[in-house]
């Protein structure tokens, strides 16, 4: 799925690092419940899961001091500045939740993949010795 921002199509795709998709998916969690906090973290989404529109937007995880909400509310101001609709900004950011989601646990076809490569080891072991 892509975010199309000013004729630019950006494809959304899991987050870049295991602890930014944790933090995305207990933002979920949080946002359900204060609707106050609902812009934010689907502008954190779209900026995580889509890192060339935080590029546009101007807003760097880091920067904001991986504040999420800071980070998401400068993405959401930046997309619904650029004439992005409510709805399409809540559907590239619930793409980037499930693959958040996704990404924290392996599934089954990755766990029988890597199951083949980590059959007996070479190595004895030194338990009980």
């Amino acid at each position: 799925m892509d975010i199309m921002v000013k004729g630019r199509a950006h494809p959304i795709a899991v987050p870049r690092s295991f602890a930014e998709r944790e933090e995305l998916v207990v933002a979920y969690g949080k946002a359900a419940k204060k609707d106050a906090l609902l812009r934010r973290t689907i502008g954190a989404a779209v900026g995580l899961c889509a890192p060339t529109v935080a590029d546009a937007a101007g807003a760097s995880y880091a920067a904001c001091g991986y504040d999420l909400l800071a980070f998401g509310g400068r993405v959401y101001d930046y997309l619904r500045e650029s004439g992005v609709s409510m709805d399409d900004i809540a559907a590239a950011s619930r793409e980037g939740y499930r693959l958040a989601l996704e990404g924290l646990s392996p599934r089954e076809p990755e766990v029988k993949e890597r199951e083949v490569f980590t059959g007996a080891s070479a190595v004895p072991s030194t338990v009980g010795s």
